[in-house]
């Protein structure tokens, strides 16, 4: 993840703050190691915006549950 991709995504959030509980799965393919992060204080609205913004990046993969 680049520090421009953090950003941009941030934004997006803070600009849809809503109910949906935001969850992140960082792996690293390299060394295989897993880090799972969830948010206390954000939350989402999951909408069109987000959810284009998340399948425009092949880097990012998601998971509605």
């Amino acid at each position: 993840m680049t520090g421009e991709l953090v950003n941009e995504l941030m934004d997006l959030i803070k600009g849809n703050q809503g109910e949906t509980e935001l969850k992140f799965l960082f792996y690293d393919l390299d060394e295989k190691i897993s880090l799972p992060m969830f948010s206390r204080s954000i939350r989402v609205r999951l909408n069109n915006e987000l959810i284009s913004y998340l399948e425009d990046h092949p880097s990012l993969d998601f998971k509605v549950n």
